[in-house]
């Protein structure tokens, strides 16, 4: 647990970073052998989501912080295991400046929404 949250950490700081003096590849090991970098920033596209309150709101909401994003479903396997995990690294790092964002995609009725958290 703490290898992810340190990797994700990592790799949070080294893309805000100067990333031209730095190898990224090199991060490219262990749980983190498929992250993808892109060679410039892209736009976000403007997207409304609803937060768990049933609130409607963009990433422009996170604007300014450096946020890891995850996109889950309630039939996903992997995110059973990785959401309590990213609801630890909310716990332990969110705050001013960082956020865990985690975004329901494909059919998910509300209440097993519920029940998955």
């Amino acid at each position: 647990m703490r290898l992810i949250l340190a990797a994700i950490l990592y790799t949070a700081i080294a893309i805000t970073a100067n990333a031209e003096t730095i190898n990224l590849q090199g991060l490219r090991v262990g749980d983190m052998r498929k992250l993808q970098f892109s060679p410039m920033p892209k736009e976000i596209p403007f997207v409304e989501f609803l937060t768990p309150d049933g609130i409607e709101i963009t990433m422009d909401a996170y604007k300014g912080k450096i946020v890891v994003l995850n996109f889950w479903a309630t039939w996903c396997a992997p995110c059973r295991k990785e959401m309590p995990e990213l609801s630890a690294l909310q716990a332990e790092l969110g705050g001013i400046d960082f956020e865990v964002v985690t975004i329901a995609t494909g059919r998910n009725e509300p209440a097993e929404m519920a029940d998955f958290f």
